[in-house]
């Protein structure tokens, strides 16, 4: 008898490889389907962890970074400088620059009331002036083809400070020996005339800076 006979003579045999297929089938099913949500559940791992990453990033790039320059300081000075053009402002506002910190302890700080003062080292702006920040006629001739810079420095005054006309007389007094000091030694080694250049200190409040200099 040849051996597909025999197996064909044997009870159930048939039955048994039908369920080793079915049994089998059903194996590689269930094995697929788990293989398809372990592959979901890491994929929404990889989301999660993603996202933890990213808000971890962003809150340590805000400690790093710290507190918001102007929220340090309740009083501030704007510093300005300008040029009749492109080529004589940025000129004279490197010049500028590269003397503030200076004339801040030698000029500004002499100032009674000032326990020091403060440049920030990275907030600054350049091209054409606001007109807000050059009006007067003292500044009529800048109004058109100007170049200025502007630079935002925090004054560390008494907590209850108050602006008042006596406070302004008295620091503009210490504003004015800021700017002789500076634009004239710019004059002097130029030899340029005056009219070409000016430089300004406002006193900015809190509100103002938050304004004009905030992150936000």
């Amino acid at each position: 008898m040849r051996l597909d006979q025999l197996n064909r003579t044997i009870p159930g045999r048939h039955g048994f490889d039908n369920f080793e297929q079915s049994y089998s089938s059903v194996v590689h099913w269930d094995w697929a389907r788990g293989t398809l949500a372990y592959s979901r559940l890491r994929g929404l791992r990889q989301i999660r962890n993603l996202n933890e990453a990213s808000h971890s990033n962003e809150t340590l790039k805000k400690w790093i970074k710290g507190v918001d320059f102007v929220d340090k300081y309740n009083h501030f000075v704007t510093i300005i400088c300008v040029g009749i053009d492109k080529n004589i402002g940025e000129d004279f506002c490197n010049f500028v620059k590269n003397r503030i910190r200076v004339e801040l302890v030698l000029s500004l700080e002499e100032y009674p009331k000032l326990e020091y003062s403060h440049i920030s080292p990275n907030k600054s702006k350049k091209g054409k002036c606001e007109k807000r920040l050059i009006a007067g006629k003292k500044f009529k001739k800048f109004w058109e083809n100007n170049w200025c810079k502007q630079w935002i420095v925090g004054l560390n005054l008494p907590e209850l400070f108050n602006y008042s006309k006596k406070e302004k007389i008295s620091l503009n007094y210490y504003f004015l020996k800021f700017i002789k000091k500076i634009k004239g030694k710019y004059i002097k080694l130029k030899k340029i005339e005056r009219t070409n250049v000016a430089i300004n200190l406002r006193y900015t409040d809190i509100h103002e800076a938050k304004k004009f200099w905030g992150d936000n």
